[in-house]
C-alpha cells in the first residue's frame, strides 16, 4: 500500500523560485544564444521581395446559334497552374528576366519558383507570385512571366482564329458567286425560286460575314486584370517571428539543461 506524499516530496512556489533564481543565469544565457543565433540566420538569409501578376485566360470566340458571342477559355486557370509546375514549360526569357545578375536560373528552379493559384469562384482568372531579391526584380520577373503565358496562349488560339479566317473565306467566296447570279437573273428578267432562294442567302451570308469579321477583330489575348505589384517591404524572411523564436527556444532549452541539472546533480551522472 502505497504511502501518501509527504510535505518534502511536494513542490510550492518557494521551490520554483528558488529554482529559478539558481537556474536563471543558464536559461537567460541560453535565451541570448538563441536570439543571436537567429539576428545570424537572418543577417545569411537573402531578403526576399514578393511580385503579383493577376491575368485573365485568352478566350477563343464563336458565334452561338442565337447569334449571341460565346466566350471559352484557350485554357483553364487549373491547366495554367498544372503546367507552370513543369520546367520545361519556361522559356529562356522568362528564366532570363527572373535571374540575378551572375546566377542563372534552369527550369526546374524556375517551376519551384513560381507560386501560382486561382481566384474562388472566378474561372477565367489566375495569380501568378514570385520571390526575388529586390523589388525590382521581382516585379521585372512577374512581368515576364506574363509575356509567357499570353505568348503561349497566343499560340494555342491560332488554330481557332486560323479556322474562323477559313471560313469566312469560304463565306466570302459563296456570297461573290451568289451575287455574281443574282447580278445575272435580273439582267435576263429570271426572278424564279432559285433566284428567291439565291438572295436569301446573300442577305445571310452577309450577316455570317459582319459576326466573323467582328469575332477576328476583337483582342481577345490574355491580359493583365492590374498591373503587376511588387511590395516594397520584404517578405522574408520574418525577422521578428525568427528572433522569437530563437530566443524562446533558446529559453526552452535552457530551462530543461537547469531542470536536468537539479535533478541529476553532476556529480551523480555516469556515462
Amino acid at each position: 500500500m502505497m504511502s501518501a506524499p509527504t510535505h518534502k516530496d511536494e513542490i510550492n512556489l518557494a521551490d520554483i523560485l528558488a529554482f529559478l533564481l539558481d537556474a536563471w543565469k543558464i536559461i537567460l544565457g541560453l535565451g541570448l544564444a538563441g536570439a543571436l543565433a537567429a539576428v545570424g540566420m537572418l543577417a545569411a538569409t537573402p531578403a526576399q521581395y514578393e511580385a503579383e501578376a493577376m491575368l485573365e485566360m485568352a478566350q477563343a470566340l464563336s458565334v452561338g446559334p442565337n447569334g449571341t458571342v460565346v466566350k471559352a477559355n484557350i485554357e483553364s486557370p487549373a491547366l495554367l497552374i498544372e503546367r507552370l509546375k513543369r520546367p520545361s514549360s519556361y522559356t529562356p526569357e522568362a528564366i532570363q528576366g527572373c535571374s540575378q545578375a551572375g546566377a542563372g536560373l534552369s527550369g526546374e528552379a524556375m517551376a519551384g519558383l513560381v507560386m501560382a493559384s486561382s481566384p474562388r469562384d472566378v474561372s477565367v482568372v489566375a495569380a501568378i507570385k514570385v520571390r526575388r531579391g529586390t523589388p525590382a526584380l521581382a516585379e521585372q520577373c512577374a512581368k515576364g512571366l506574363f509575356e509567357m503565358i499570353r505568348r503561349q496562349q497566343e499560340g494555342l488560339l491560332k488554330p481557332h482564329r486560323d479556322e474562323l479566317r477559313s471560313t469566312l473565306e469560304g463565306l466570302q467566296a459563296r456570297l461573290s458567286e451568289n451575287r455574281s447570279f443574282v447580278s445575272k437573273a435580273e439582267k435576263a428578267g429570271l426572278y424564279g425560286m432559285v433566284y428567291l432562294a439565291r438572295r436569301d442567302e446573300t442577305m445571310y451570308l452577309l450577316q455570317q460575314i459582319d459576326e466573323l469579321q467582328r469575332l477576328l477583330a476583337r483582342d481577345e489575348q490574355a491580359r493583365l486584370v492590374a498591373p503587376v505589384y511588387a511590395s516594397p517591404s520584404k517578405v522574408a524572411p520574418r525577422s521578428s517571428q525568427i528572433l522569437i523564436t530563437g530566443a524562446f527556444g533558446g529559453l526552452i532549452f535552457g530551462l530543461l539543461i537547469a531542470l536536468v541539472r537539479r535533478l541529476l546533480p553532476m556529480g551523480q551522472l555516469k556515462i
